[in-house]
C-alpha cells in the first residue's frame, strides 16, 4: 500500500506495527516511534525486531499513545482542513496566471 492506511488502521485500535522501510509506512511511524522501522527488509531482521517487542514490551508503544497519534494527526477533521487548505492555495497560486 502506497499510503499505509492500514498502519493507521492499527494504531487507531491501539495496536502498535513494525514495518519496513518501503512506502508511506516509514513517513506514518517515523513521526510516531522511528524503533518501529526495520531498515533492512531482511526476513532475518523483521523476525529479529518482533521477538525483540515480545521479549520487551514495556518499550512497545502501549495502546492509548497509539491512538491518541492518530487522533491527534489524522483525525478527518485535520485531514479535511489539511485537504481545503490545499486547495485554497492552489486557487490562490492560479489565480496569478
Amino acid at each position: 500500500e502506497g499510503f499505509g492506511l492500514v498502519v493507521l488502521e492499527a494504531l487507531a485500535c491501539g495496536t502498535p506495527s513494525i514495518v519496513t522501510n518501503v512506502g508511506g509506512l516509514p513517513e506514518i511511524i517515523s513521526n510516531f516511534d522511528k524503533r518501529l522501522i526495520i531498515h533492512k527488509d531482511s526476513i532475518d531482521k523483521i523476525t529479529e525486531q518482533i521477538e525483540y517487542y515480545f521479549k520487551n514490551k514495556k518499550s512497545f508503544p502501549n495502546s492509548e499513545n497509539c491512538r491518541n497519534f492518530v487522533l491527534k494527526n489524522f483525525d478527518w477533521k485535520i485531514i479535511a482542513k489539511r485537504i481545503s487548505e490545499l486547495y485554497l492555495e492552489i486557487i490562490d497560486k492560479n489565480k496569478q496566471f
